[in-house]
């Protein structure tokens, strides 16, 4: 409706992935016996996703997926969102969103009145930049909460088993993610 009207607005921006992260992707698939010949088609990545699904591998391969992605962004530019392969996006639902989702609010209430809608792209952009770094803050806030509330939850718990996924794979050993809790480590080769 907004571009429809050549109103400026703010969109929820997802890049496409770079081709390397998504060939590396479809390598680290592979080795699971999963088939993935086009790694770039959003349809083979969505089949991926609904084939392992309800599996042991589904946590390794949907977080493998989600760690091959861009981070999305807020842009007045038509860039499109890779994810949901759209090129209007800007419905956001997240209580941090409530600023980029107010501006587009104005926005189609300026058009509804026959008003013309505020802002150039000029000033989105810069608002737009502002908007994706305090979510980006709250968002690493966030994080550092529930990383301080997992240590003082795990400090009495030393010694327990834990069921956890294997993130990644080096030389040196083998990054895993805890089941029961949201906590990543290392368990080293020795």
């Amino acid at each position: 409706y907004l571009t429809q009207h050549h109103a400026p607005f703010l969109r929820r921006a997802h890049p496409d992935p770079e081709p390397y992260k998504l060939d590396e992707f479809a390598e680290f698939v592979r080795g699971l016996g999963i088939k993935l010949d086009l790694p770039q088609s959003r349809f083979e990545l969505q089949r991926v996703l609904r084939e392992t699904s309800g599996t042991p591998e589904e946590y390794a391969v949907h977080y493998g997926l989600l760690r091959s992605l861009k981070q999305a962004s807020y842009t007045p530019e038509q860039e499109g969102h890779y994810a949901l392969a759209s090129d209007d996006y800007c419905h956001f639902t997240s209580p941090i969103r409530r600023y980029p989702d107010l501006q587009v609010h104005r926005q189609v209430l300026s058009i509804l009145e026959g008003k013309r809608p505020k802002g150039t792209v000029g000033e989105l952009a810069i608002l737009g930049e502002q908007c994706t770094r305090t979510e980006r803050r709250a968002e690493a806030a966030e994080r550092e909460l529930i990383r301080v509330k997992l240590l003082t939850y795990l400090v009495d718990r030393l010694g327990e088993t834990y069921h956890a996924v294997i993130v990644g794979v080096e030389d040196f050993g083998v990054f895993c993610r805890l089941i029961e809790f949201p906590v990543e480590g290392l368990i080293h080769v020795t």
